[in-house]
């Protein structure tokens, strides 16, 4: 995984999108046949593929015998089987996911010089890949990524020159539709942790001056930034209701009881996770709401077990 997003990050690397790919679910891989192995103790045969060989009557044997690989040694699942062993145990955005970056893969022989637009469906399928992959890590074998920068850069999209139009293959027109089918189904909206892709929007624009650092301050002679109501709701999508119902998904022990109550008030005051909403904002002593940052779930992860 590291070398995939240290060769997509590359400024100037032809084939990246490509190479990324295959490395990714090389990755992705070895993850999947890890965890295999840990609900079977250790045992790697369960990793092996099995046949039947042909008897000297011609017949097929019952007994089943590991299948060689070409220098003999014993010829393992792939990812496709990994994902079927593993079951309910894999999201299905995960899997959906895969599905997008294997298509990716097998098209890679096609696309030796790949546009700008299949260049950024595969950054938000990419990014959304490297995502899913630290979270699942972490839940099924505590893994830390915290000395590791693992993230793709969009830098490499963006091109050196103007071009009035972008002319694509009838080939690679399919695959786009396949991967933004992929990206537009419901599994890409079945919660918070795992994602078919993720939308990346880049824009340039110039600078009219030198750049300055921003802050939320009551003091009244700093520059004026307007906020409005919606952008507050995007920052803060959660009521009561869908916290408590997100919670309940997301932990094996999770009760709506006092200790809960204790966790969420002791954050409430903190803008990273929530934020009120008055009816009258002249007023405070009036009608308000609170919403919740998605961000929340990292407080209760501390207390909760993960399902």
């Amino acid at each position: 995984m590291l070398a995939a997003v240290e060769i997509f990050n590359k400024p100037d690397f032809l084939y990246r999108e490509e190479a990324f790919a295959i490395l990714v679910l090389n990755g992705w891989e070895l993850l999947l046949k890890a965890r295999i192995l840990q609900g079977a103790q250790n045992d790697v045969r369960v990793l092996y593929v099995y046949e039947r060989r042909r008897t000297r009557t011609g017949a097929l044997s019952r007994k089943l015998y590991v299948k060689p690989n070409r220098s003999g040694g014993p010829h393992t699942i792939g990812l496709g089987e990994a994902l079927s062993k593993l079951g309910s145990d894999v999201p299905t955005a995960v899997v959906a996911n895969l599905e997008a970056l294997t298509e990716i893969r097998d098209n890679a022989t096609h696309f030796m010089n790949i546009s700008t637009e299949l260049a950024h469906v595969v950054l938000e399928i990419g990014t959304a890949a490297v995502r899913n992959y630290i979270e699942l890590s972490q839940r099924w074998f505590h893994s830390d990524f915290g000395r590791f920068n693992l993230y793709l850069m969009p830098i490499g999209l963006v091109a050196s020159g103007v071009a009035d139009a972008v002319f694509t293959s009838p080939d690679e027109q399919r695959l786009l539709t396949y991967l933004r089918e992929l990206a537009s189904s419901p599994t890409s909206h079945a919660g918070v942790d795992f994602h078919v892709a993720i939308a990346i929007d880049i824009r340039m624009r110039r600078s009219p001056g030198a750049s300055v650092q921003v802050g939320i301050t009551d003091d009244p002679s700093a520059p004026v930034v307007q906020v409005s109501e919606e952008s507050i709701r995007l920052q803060y999508p959660w009521t009561y209701r869908d916290l408590s119902r997100r919670l309940r998904e997301r932990y094996l022990d999770f009760k709506e009881n006092q200790a809960f109550h204790d966790i969420r008030k002791a954050v409430e005051e903190d803008s990273r996770y929530s934020h009120v909403r008055y009816l009258d904002p002249q007023s405070p002593a009036g009608g308000q709401k609170r919403f919740f940052n998605p961000n929340i779930l990292s407080v209760f992860d501390q207390h909760y077990t993960r399902q």
